[in-house]
């Protein structure tokens, strides 16, 4: 592991060569713990430099620590041209780490924050005022069970739909497409590529009517 020294003489890990450290990745066998034993945790969230969160990760992790980036799925095609979209994870919020600390690694109540800014990819803590924010622990854990896997499955229903125009049922969608386009009526539930929303039809209240999930998007408020 790549380490110098600081002016003050503290020993830090380093992030050279860059390319290197990014190809580290964390084994988070955290999330096969139970919630209750997550919710224990004192949980923070640190800022990283740009496309190094995963290094981070991995680095607090090395050091004894518990550490996510947490990840959500989504169909994406690799490019335009593209017919078929494939899963791809991405960071819910990049540059964040989630950092959680158990209480015989506090000193006199305070995480070893000296340990985490040793790692120069660490940028920041997120903080109230000028004190780090503890996050509350239940719902930390289940936010970490929910995001914690780079192989959670993403949504089946979104891989025929537009990019970045994602839906589900209950929410108000335009046509685009076809005859009714310009229409905008509410999504009744959603079946693989085929949505049911609600139209008024002759008059009566309203009834399901099937259409391609591709030829509709979100009305955004």
């Amino acid at each position: 592991m790549p380490k110098w020294r600081d002016k003050d003489g503290v020993e830090r890990e380093d992030d050279r060569p860059a390319g290197a450290m990014r190809r580290i990745k964390a084994q988070r066998p955290a999330l096969g713990w139970p919630s209750r034993h997550l919710a224990a945790l004192h949980w923070y969230a640190v800022m990283t430099r740009a496309g190094t969160e995963f290094a981070v990760e991995a680095l607090l992790e090395r050091r004894g620590f518990v550490a996510l980036v947490p990840m959500h799925t989504e169909y994406r095609r690799a490019n335009r041209y593209a017919r078929r979209k494939h899963e791809v994870s991405y960071p819910v919020a990049p540059r964040y780490v989630l950092v959680g600390f158990t209480e015989t690694q506090l000193h006199r109540g305070a995480p070893p924050w000296h340990q985490v800014f040793a790692i120069t990819m660490v940028m920041s803590v997120v903080g109230l005022g000028e004190q780090p924010w503890r996050m509350k622990g239940r719902e930390t854990a289940e936010f970490v069970k929910a995001h914690g896997s780079t192989k959670a499955p993403a949504v089946y229903s979104h891989m025929g739909m537009r990019a970045h125009h994602e839906f589900k049922a209950g929410d108000t969608v335009q046509v685009v497409e076809g005859s009714l386009a310009g229409l905008t009526v509410k999504v009744a539930s959603i079946e693989g590529r085929a949505a049911k929303v609600l139209l008024p039809l002759f008059g009566k209240e309203e009834q399901e009517f099937p259409l391609n999930v591709a030829h509709l998007e979100p009305v955004m408020e």
